[in-house]
């Protein structure tokens, strides 16, 4: 059998495969099954420009197949310089890439003229999964490099990756398959055509009715704003200041924390806009209280982690594991932190800019901005951590991608030299590389040397939370004064390639062994198991402004998708249909007074009830099909409100693109085309007046103040 699709060809003979392009055979291999089989087929058809191979296995009836793979390796000229994305690493012999890392489903492998893309067929899989499915690059041997997707059982190990699991296997038919696309290797990144064609296959069709989001945002927020106050909220009203906000629960004592994750500020942005909108006046009043506690931090250049108010002081971070604060170590917590100064510093600037003017923080952030500044390493990174005593530079974490949350501070402060060496830096160092390294890739939960490596994938451990402060900071420096015109169109050239493999981590399907609707959420690392982190709202905002830089649809819509995703881990009873293990509360560290000493794959049966309105921080975080931990209310349900009301602040509950006529849902509805106009559905069953935001792109104007009710047509030409 040969089957074409444009300049690519499959050949199969019996159950062997010979994959080529443009004449010259690129992948040679087959169906392989373990341990035997009585019948096995391959079938290939061309669906537009891809190629669809599936696999039928009939086992022997007394003998289990435990694995069937469509087995390559890559015979091409020019292996020894293959470059290779899979979404997850296999560092031990045994280990394979589980569907559960399948957030974004795709494999890729190319050389200096061809690209191959491998992507497993959801759809199928969704229907017909007698075992788990995985994905398998093995760069060992740089002579024979194998790619490979199949049926494979395999259980989490460590912290996480997947062992094979030969013991485990099945009598029932097997079928499976995937889409093989081949293109030129140029001009566009490996990382950046992996992410077009897994939107294009898998994400695009099922972003209209994804269903994530069961209420509108405010009321999504109310809820976790309520739940909050009743248990996790301290005012305090002693002294000269009222000051307060959300706690999380330390060693025993409680913190107000202003960290990367934990950061009681841009909760406080989110309650205070709602409270605005709505004209809630205790809302905005306990938001001020938070930012006067920000005010409250000890004068000077740098800024701290934690409030403890058992102790009535503030603390920094250790520089070798993140959960020191737990204990409270006067010797370990004497750092301050790059990440957490500068992500508290972004949002004092969101306050000044979105809530209402507080001189103070601007002043803080550029005093900020000086000091990192004169601290600059002559590689145009900066430094992660601080001795709290002499200022002086630690030793960990020097000249890595985390540099790149210093950039928006850097341009608050005016500090263009910085920030053009800075971004020098992560395009030199950092981009091209894939190293995108912070404190969360070694140092969380899943803990590593910081000279890690997996022999097989040769791809970096990396972290989602540094691709994006890095994406983040190229924008905003493509679109300043600093640097020159070429460098600036190189950053911003850089910029999409790392937004681009950020998107690589966004949930573009629900599985089928995960019980809940996990579609536009994200994950954190390729060494861990979280699906739908609270991280995922803060990169809705970024998609949604990078959509605004490069006009590119695919952004806004992942953006849109990422907002949504947000709540659905939410306890509410709204959620019964988006997640059933949870919307009744199930965590396994709730109450908070409970031991962090819990397993993984606890069922939601064997786990507390979570109060109704928060919200779990990850699903999936151990490999299983079950929840994750309470970590606290601004890693969670306050991260989802914050984002949200910043997003409908900015672009309404509609947004119009004028220039492009594109007309786009964000606050639980969708715009459906309908001739020359948008019927505006409703999602969540709530009809009501919805904003619409316009985006004049030939004037550079817009008009925020035009209301219309669901179920209404729009024509973008006469907003």
């Amino acid at each position: 059998m040969l089957v074409r699709a444009g300049d690519t060809e499959v050949e199969i003979a019996g159950t062997e495969i010979a994959v080529g392009w443009r004449g010259s055979v690129v992948l040679r291999g087959g169906l392989r099954v373990a341990p035997c089989c009585r019948a096995a087929q391959v079938s290939a058809r061309a669906v537009g420009d891809v190629i669809r191979l599936e696999a039928l296995v009939e086992p022997e009836p007394t003998a289990a197949v435990t694995s069937a793979w469509l087995d390559f390796s890559w015979v091409a000229h020019g292996a020894p310089d293959l470059r290779a994305w899979v979404p997850h690493l296999r560092p031990a012999a045994d280990d394979v890439i589980a569907d559960h890392a399948f957030r974004s489903p795709v494999a890729a492998v190319e050389n200096e003229a061809v690209r191959v893309m491998l992507l497993p067929d959801v759809d199928l899989l969704t229907s017909a999964r007698a075992l788990p499915a995985a994905l398998d690059l093995d760069c060992a041997d740089r002579a024979a490099p194998r790619l490979a997707y199949g049926l494979c059982a395999s259980r989490p190990h460590g912290h996480t990756y997947f062992h094979r699991e030969p013991g485990a296997g099945t009598l029932e038919r097997l079928r499976f398959a995937l889409h093989i696309a081949l293109e030129p290797a140029a001009p566009e990144s490996l990382i950046a055509s992996a992410a077009r064609w897994v939107w294009r296959l898998v994400g695009a069709p099922r972003a209209p009715r994804a269903r994530t989001q069961a209420l509108p945002f405010a009321a999504h927020a109310i809820a976790a704003y309520e739940a909050a106050f009743r248990d996790e909220w301290i005012d305090l009203r002693g002294g000269i200041l009222q000051t307060g906000g959300p706690i999380h629960y330390v060693g025993g004592g409680t913190a107000t924390f202003f960290q990367a994750w934990f950061n009681a500020l841009r909760s406080a942005i989110g309650l205070a806009l709602l409270g605005k909108r709505l004209g809630h006046t205790e809302y905005l009043a306990r938001a001020r209280r938070v930012a006067a506690l920000a005010d409250a931090m000890p004068p000077g250049a740098l800024l701290p982690t934690f409030y403890d108010h058992e102790q009535r002081r503030w603390w920094g971070v250790g520089d070798d594991l993140i959960f020191a604060w737990m204990m409270r170590d006067r010797d370990a917590l004497r750092f301050y932190h790059l990440p957490d100064m500068c992500e508290t510093a972004k949002w004092m600037l969101a306050w000044n800019g979105l809530v209402e003017p507080r001189p103070s923080f601007v002043a803080r952030v550029r005093q900020l901005a000086r000091f990192l500044a004169s601290v600059q390493a002559d590689d145009g990174s900066i430094p992660s951590y601080f001795d709290q005593r002499t200022l002086q530079p630690g030793p960990r974490l020097r000249s890595v991608a985390q540099a790149a949350v210093a950039g928006p501070i850097l341009l608050a402060g005016n500090e263009s030299g910085a920030v053009a060496r800075l971004a020098d830096f992560l395009c030199r160092e950092v981009v091209p590389t894939g190293r995108y390294f912070d404190y969360e890739t070694f140092l969380s939960c899943s803990y590593k040397s910081f000279d890690f490596s997996d022999p097989h994938t040769r791809i970096p451990p990396q972290n989602t939370l540094s691709m994006a402060w890095t994406a983040e900071c190229l924008l905003k420096a493509g679109h300043s004064a600093a640097g020159t015109p070429d460098q600036r169109a190189a950053w911003l050239t850089a910029a999409r390639r790392a937004l681009d493999q950020l998107c690589l981590y966004q949930q573009v399907w629900e599985p089928p062994f995960l019980s809940y609707r996990a579609f536009g959420g994200f994950g954190v690392m390729n060494t861990d198991g979280e699906w739908s982190d609270a991280r995922q709202a803060l990169f809705g905002l970024l998609l949604i402004d990078a959509y605004r830089v490069f006009a590119e649809p695919e952004y806004l819509a992942r953006g849109v998708a990422a907002l949504r995703a947000a709540f659905a881990l939410q306890a509410i009873p709204e959620n019964r249909n988006i997640c059933p293990t949870i919307y009744d509360g199930a965590c396994p560290n709730w109450p908070r007074t409970a031991s962090w000493d819990f397993r993984w794959d606890r069922s939601p049966s064997e786990m507390q009830k979570l109060p109704a309105g928060k919200s779990v921080e990850n699903y999936g975080h151990g490999g299983y099909d079950s929840p994750g931990v309470r970590s606290g209310f601004d890693w969670g349900e306050g991260s989802a409100a914050a984002c949200a009301m910043i997003a409908t602040e900015r672009c309404g509950d509609v947004f119009i693109d004028q220039a492009s006529g594109r007309v786009v849902g964000i606050d639980g509805v969708n715009a459906v085309a309908e001739g020359d106009a948008f019927r505006i559905e409703d999602l969540v069953g709530r009809s009501r007046d919805l904003r619409l935001h316009v985006d004049d792109g030939a004037s550079g104007t817009s008009r925020r103040d035009q209301y219309v009710q669901t179920g209404a047509r729009v024509r973008p030409g006469t907003c």
